[in-house]
Parts: structure tokens; C-alpha cells; sequence
């Protein structure tokens, strides 16, 4: 599905807007990075890029969105918000129109997506729009911008969230430091990360949660040693034509069980058309876990079971967010073969992927799940 952009009426014949349009174009189309829609082509002054189903930061605050008073989802923006800023300087890009509008948050996932180009500048494209009064950097007033320009002006789109969610006093120090007038004395990106509010939650979450599961596994140790043991002879153990073998991983980060394919069969067509489709995407999506989700996570992680650097975090991230594509186009193919349940098919489709990803993550190392920002470097 294509998002399309093009010159409004009045501006249909407008050289400046088509040309910032091209531009766009051309700066988008050489970005590859989860945070960022891919662009496709521009014919007929009109720009084809990706369609992000979510909805822009400015109308979850015109909503009144439950997830903007979500501490750990504003953590999860800022750290997505480095992320995709690091990657631009990288590629010599600056956004210069960073702002809630120009923010889209995505319905499945809360991925970060930073739209509208227009007004960026590269060492081939100079800078052809204007910036948005409230979010611009003091040195943008003057004509010049860079890198830390977009973290100012992230740092602002910060501050407004954190202000209305009451969280203030522990971003305080983040915002100060990238919002600093002084571009001589505003905190790299790099320092930025360390400022940003709530690193260690799910760590001191894992040890209490670790510490009831070791007394319940000592008193399962004491139950079954106080039993006399069963010989295990040939008879009592006999593997079936249903038995899977799965090879021991010798990563400490993932376990995987998988179900014997023969466990799902498929009913008639003529039957329960709502359970045939069912059967249908669970052997789609295992397929697609086994052989191309689960491999590509596991050698993200590497042999280290400490933290991802930010290369492997950006190759989980896009596994992910190609098994998401992956079901909306294996839910339209079967929707066309059942077209009376297009709508049950397409949300099962995500649904089911997306409950293959949640349990995929949830045996990811723990600090897997930080957002590459805190990845060492």
C-alpha cells in the first residue's frame, strides 16, 4: 500500500513545490533505516512512499492518547528518536522540521516513523522550506543547521510530551541539555542516551521476578527427591512419528520449542470456513517464525549475551517489522480466496504475528529488548 503526496491545487503548477517535493524524493529514497518510510518513486510531480497505518504525536495529544502518560513509552520514543537522528548524521542529512506533526506512531508496535523530508538538506540538496517557529534551534533562525539542530528540536517535541504527562523533574535533565541555545555547549547525541530517564527498570524487574521462581523451583527439587525414581527403560520412553528433534542452541538468549507440523490439519473447505483460515495462517506464520523470524534474531544476537550493538538492534528491528509486511500481504493473497472474511483475515494475520513476535522477544536476553540507543558501541 502507497502513500501518496503531490503539490496541493494551489500550488499544482508551483516550481518551488514540486522541486521540494523532488527533493524530498531523493533524500528519502536514499534512506534505509526502521524509523524512516521508504520512499518509491516519483513520477507525475507525485511522490509514492510507504503508508505508515498509526497516527501523528500531534493527534495523540489532540486525543488525549493513554500511551503519552506511559513513562515507559516516552522512554521507547526518545530512544527511538537517537536512534533514527544518529543514522541521519551518519548519511550528512538534517530533518530541520522536526515536530509532532511530524512524528507517526504506529498502531502495531509504537514504531517511530520521522516523515516529510521536504525541508531536509544533504551535501547534494541545500535546504529549499522553512522551519516550524516553535520547534526551531536559535542557530536555524540564522540560517545554518545541523545535526544537533534535529536533536533540539526532538529535545522540544520531548519536553511538550513530558510536560503534559507530569514527568517533568526526570527529564529535566535531558532537556536542558538538548534544547541548550548554545550549539557550542548542546550535548552530543551520544551523552544525550545517557540522560534519558528509566535504563534500569526491566533489570530490577527480572531479579524479583527471578527470586519467587528459584523458591518454587527448590521446593520442586525437594518434592521430587523425596520420591523414588522411576527406571526408565526402552518401553517407557519411545519416541512416535509425532516426536520433532530440535538442534540445542548454545546461545543462552533464545529457547524455541516448535509443534509437530502433523499436530494442525486442515479441514474441509466445505466445514468451519473461519477455523480452515485460522489453520491456514498458524501454518503460515510458523513457517515464516522457523525459518526466517527465529534465525535472523538469533544471529542478530551474536555469541555476546550482553547488550545488542546498534547494527544488530536495526537487524532485529527490521526482521520484525518485515514479518508485520510479511502477514498483511499473506492476508491479502488469502483474502482474495475468501473475500466474505477480508476483515476477519486481516486482523487475525497481524494478531497472530504479532503474538509470534511478543513470544519471541520475551526469550530474548533481557537487554535485547533496550532500544539500540543503550547498545554499546
Amino acid at each position: 500500500m502507497h502513500f501518496l503526496k503531490r503539490p496541493s491545487e494551489e500550488y499544482r503548477n508551483d516550481l518551488v513545490a514540486i522541486e521540494s517535493l523532488r527533493k524530498e524524493f531523493v533524500i528519502g529514497y536514499s534512506l534505509d533505516h526502521p524509523n524512516i518510510p521508504k520512499y518509491y518513486r516519483f513520477e507525475n510531480d507525485t511522490l509514492f512512499e510507504e503508508y505508515i497505518d498509526g497516527k501523528s504525536l500531534r493527534e495523540l495529544i489532540d486525543e488525549n492518547d493513554p500511551r503519552l502518560v506511559d513513562k515507559y513509552f516516552l522512554r521507547s520514543l526518545c530512544l527511538q528518536f537517537i536512534d533514527v537522528l544518529r543514522y541521519l548524521r551518519d548519511m550528512g542529512v538534517v530533518h530541520n522540521d522536526i515536530k509532532p506533526e511530524n512524528v507517526i506512531v504506529t498502531r502495531i508496535g509504537n514504531t517511530l516513523k520521522l516523515i516529510d523530508f521536504n525541508c531536509a538538506q544533504s551535501a547534494e540538496n541545500d535546504l529549499l522550506g522553512g522551519y516550524s517557529a516553535p520547534y526551531k534551534s536559535p542557530e536555524q533562525g540564522l540560517g545554518l543547521s545541523e545535526s544537533t539542530s534535529d536533536l533540539y528540536q526532538a529535545g522540544k517535541v520531548m519536553e511538550v510530551l513530558c510536560g503534559r504527562a507530569g514527568y517533568n523533574k526526570p527529564w529535566r535533565r535531558f532537556i536542558a541539555a538538548t534544547t541548550d541555545r548554545n550549539i557550542e555547549k548542546r550535548i552530543s547525541l551520544e551523552n544525550a542516551v545517557k540522560l534519558i530517564p528509566g535504563g534500569q527498570h526491566k533489570s530490577r524487574l527480572l531479579f524479583w521476578a527471578i527470586i519467587p521462581l528459584m523458591i518454587l523451583g527448590a521446593i520442586a527439587v525437594i518434592l521430587f527427591a523425596s520420591k523414588p525414581a522411576e527406571p526408565v527403560t526402552e518401553e517407557k520412553y519411545k519416541p512416535t512419528k509425532d516426536t520433532v528433534v530440535i538442534e540445542k542452541i548454545s546461545h543462552p538468549a533464545i529457547e524455541v520449542t516448535e509443534k509437530p507440523e502433523s499436530k494442525r490439519q486442515e479441514i474441509s473447505n466445505k466445514g468451519d470456513a473461519k477455523k480452515v483460515i485460522e489453520n491456514k495462517i498458524l501454518d503460515f506464520t510458523d513457517r515464516y517464525y522457523t525459518t526466517y523470524l527465529y534465525p535472523i534474531c538469533r544471529d542478530a544476537l551474536g555469541g555476546d549475551a550482553g547488550r545488542l550493538t546498534a547494527e544488530e538492534d536495526r537487524a532485529l528491528q527490521r526482521a520484525i517489522e518485515q514479518a508485520y509486511r510479511a502477514a498483511v500481504d499473506y492476508g491479502t493473497g488469502l483474502a482474495s480466496e475468501y473475500p466474505e472474511e477480508r476483515n476477519y483475515i486481516e486482523k487475525e494475520c497481524l494478531s497472530i504475528m504479532e503474538m509470534k513476535v511478543s513470544a519471541l522477544m520475551l526469550k530474548l536476553y533481557p537487554p535485547a529488548l533496550d532500544r539500540p540507543s543503550e547498545a554499546r558501541e
